[in-house]
């Protein structure tokens, strides 16, 4: 008698607790801003590294054929770009209604 009566006051409050929730909108704008930061601060990494790289002769060929190359680069990036947006918009028509990562063209 006395472990149902534990466990109906345990459930009672399980059941209170159920649909509170605590705020964390703190919590979650910071992770944002610690997330920003980080992107930044990579971005800059990754400049810095070309800039450090520039100054090795070998690996100066590698600037020079990418800088030669960037017209054809250019185009190439254009039309994959153009063909991976038309199987999105065509898997969105087909799938859309169906499937849950299809219900948006961002997902």
């Amino acid at each position: 008698f006395c472990y149902l009566h534990v466990l109906r006051r345990r459930s009672g409050i399980v059941l209170s607790q159920r649909w509170q929730t605590e705020d964390i909108t703190g919590i979650a704008l910071t992770y944002r801003a610690l997330m920003t930061m980080m992107a930044w601060t990579l971005l800059v990494c990754i400049v810095k590294m070309f800039k450090y790289l520039r100054l090795d002769k070998s690996l100066m060929l590698i600037f020079d054929v990418l800088g030669s190359a960037s017209a054809d680069l250019a185009s190439f990036s254009l039309i994959f770009a153009l063909l991976l947006v038309g199987f999105s918009v065509v898997g969105h028509f087909a799938f859309g209604p169906d499937m849950a990562g299809f219900y948006s063209p961002a997902e």
